[in-house]
């Protein structure tokens, strides 16, 4: 492969990479759940990272699961595991309740403008 075709190759995967604006007039069910489950986990993270420290800081931390009551240090060792699977949850049900508002907004604003890294799937 000759230079000038390597260079071409490499800009147009760069340009593949670049952000791109699109209007997003319709969105799948399930890639829908898979975005507000991605934002759910990521959320839990950061709040499970943020009880953490706070705990080791020697702030108050509380769990309660059921009957067991946890503070302090174990509270926050709890929180950092626990958290994301709770936030999962939690974003599962709304994008089960939210989707159907989402196609609605969708249909009245004619579609969303968005800006993105996209490539396509393989």
């Amino acid at each position: 492969m000759d230079n000038k075709n390597k260079f071409d190759k490499n800009n147009q995967e760069n340009k593949a990479y670049q952000m791109q604006y699109l209007i997003m007039y319709k969105i799948h069910f399930i890639s829908y759940m898979k975005i507000c489950i991605l934002v759910g986990f990521a959320m839990g993270v950061l709040l499970g990272i943020l009880f953490f420290v706070i705990g080791i800081l020697g702030g108050d931390v509380f769990v309660d699961i059921g009957n067991i009551t946890l503070s302090g240090f174990g509270a926050s060792v709890v929180s950092l595991i626990l958290l994301p699977c709770v936030m999962v949850f939690i974003h599962f049900i709304f994008s089960l309740t939210s989707f159907p508002v989402l196609v609605l907004v969708l249909k009245i604003t004619r579609g969303i403008k968005i800006k993105a890294h996209l490539r396509k799937a393989k």
